[in-house]
């Protein structure tokens, strides 16, 4: 496998232990500043590649802390 994280991931094999090594944020990056939903609320993105989810994002349409714009 390849294990260099700037090269392109060749196989399924190789997508499926960079995304066992991803940490994804719980909120926004907003005016330079990490920002959480007002409500809570989240949207899952789902994969392109076979439908199944793969994170959960604040939702943009509950709002956030902190956005001044």
């Amino acid at each position: 496998m390849n294990t260099d994280r700037t090269s392109t991931a060749r196989s399924l094999d190789d997508w499926l232990a960079l995304k066992s090594g991803l940490s994804l944020s719980r909120g926004m990056w907003i005016n330079g500043e990490w920002a959480e939903s007002r409500t809570g609320r989240t949207a899952t993105l789902v994969s392109p590649r076979d439908g199944l989810p793969f994170a959960d994002i604040p939702s943009r349409a509950a709002g956030v802390r902190g956005a001044s714009r």
